[in-house]
């Protein structure tokens, strides 16, 4: 009997100890495609002054929103348009932005500086969106925007990231429409941190959009409470994610480099993709 219940007791601990150890397995299945799935839905995300930060910028100056003359102004934001000069047919912009406080779990700041440009229904430059000419009124029908540089710095629970390197080239057609629709391509590189308990590790980190094709509504949606929200779009964006990896503690897997190219499905406010054999979905608005 004593017999019989110790070996119960030894097999208990057999158990235990083996699914302690398949648990820190679980835990220690982390690959680099997590990783760079991390990274990519951060470099994205509208609340981390990605991607879809940009987007909106431009579309919002399908709206006035940005630059507007006295008699079609809709200007909601004068703090963070820091200098704005109109030369040659195109505004130079920069804006300065901070979301939170450094001290706060998620905090951004970003400075970028980018160009735009309103094109009539004839192609010729005009400086506004929207114009009144002759008493007739003159909505552009085009715009473009270039990102001359950027620099900056976001964190969320997840990754933090310094912005190295930003740059992009779009056309925004149907200007003068309630659906605008945006194409070109689009350049970010900096360097990553991504913590966990097991792991601390450094990724330098290159997405290189090459093909934008995005529609979205030109009017800013609204919340409940009359606050304004992120756009929806749909759409897709193809190119390429290049990372090298650095582990500082802990090393939850043995490859280093990664080079892949990457197509990327907008739908209302998620971005889905592919990384080796997983897929992925990333919110636009923060990244998760």
């Amino acid at each position: 009997m004593k017999a019989t219940r110790y070996i119960t007791i030894a097999s208990f601990f057999l158990l235990l100890a083996f699914t302690g150890c398949k648990k820190d397995d679980d835990v220690l299945t982390g690959s680099i495609e997590d990783d760079a799935s991390e990274s990519i839905g951060s470099s994205l995300a509208a609340d981390n002054d990605g991607t879809f930060n940009q987007t909106t910028d431009a579309y919002d100056a399908a709206d006035g929103r940005i630059v507007s003359n006295g008699n079609f102004s809709k200007l909601t934001d004068t703090t963070n348009y820091k200098t704005k000069v109109y030369s040659d047919g195109w505004w130079t912009i920069t804006i300065e932005r901070e979301l939170g406080t450094p001290s706060d779990v998620v905090y951004s700041y970003t400075k970028r500086t980018f160009a735009l440009q309103f094109l009539n229904k004839n192609n010729q430059p005009q400086q506004y969106w929207r114009n009144l000419v002759e008493g007739m009124v003159d909505t552009a029908t085009t715009i473009n925007y270039r990102i001359i540089n950027g620099s900056g710095y976001f964190k969320n629970p997840k990754v933090s990231h310094h912005l190295d390197s930003l740059s992009g080239e779009w056309v925004l057609t149907n200007t003068n429409t309630d659906t605008i629709t945006v194409t070109g391509k689009y350049y970010r590189a900096g360097t990553d941190t991504v913590k966990t308990l097991q792991a601390l590790r450094t990724m330098k980190t290159a997405l290189n959009l090459t093909e934008i094709n995005l529609k979205g509504p030109r009017k800013k949606p609204m919340d409940d409470m009359g606050r304004p929200i992120l756009r929806p779009y749909k759409g897709t964006m193809k190119g390429t994610f290049i990372a090298d990896v650095t582990f500082s503690k802990g090393e939850l897997y043995k490859e280093k480099h990664i080079e892949k190219d990457i197509n990327i499905t907008v739908d209302g406010g998620d971005a889905k993709f592919l990384l080796g054999n997983k897929n992925f979905i990333k919110k636009l608005k923060d990244g998760q």
